[in-house]
């Protein structure tokens, strides 16, 4: 697959999502506030140039509450300290990680992340 270096012309910032605060639950080691509630934050774990592009948008209503969805595909270079389990920083909109795909032999990284809103 040719992939235009170039193209490479948009920061975007990987996160990582970290549990703290609460109590430890050792059945699950998860930490939980007093009311049982897993506590996640994020951190800021690299910024890389990516190519980026808009997939696909959508919005509906469901039940008088309008969700908004937006798809976009991240193209990096290769690396391997990226999971699903990481959050997409891109315009000041946090994305989940949908699908991580290898491009080439361990030369690029096709990622695919959603953005929901509600409300």
């Amino acid at each position: 697959m040719k992939i235009d270096i170039g193209n490479m012309d948009t920061k975007v910032y990987i996160h990582k999502k970290d549990v703290v605060g609460g109590k430890v639950d050792f059945n699950t080691e998860l930490k939980l506030n007093e009311l049982g509630e897993v506590i996640q934050t994020d951190s800021e774990y690299k910024s890389l140039w990516a190519e980026v592009k808009e997939m696909r948008g959508a919005e509906k209503l469901d039940a008088g509450i309008t969700q908004s969805t937006k798809v976009i595909k991240i193209v990096i270079r290769y690396r391997n300290d990226i999971t699903e389990n990481n959050i997409i920083k891109y315009n000041d909109i946090e994305y989940e990680i949908e699908s991580i795909v290898e491009l080439g032999r361990k030369q690029y990284l096709e990622i695919m992340a959603r953005y929901t809103k509600n409300g």
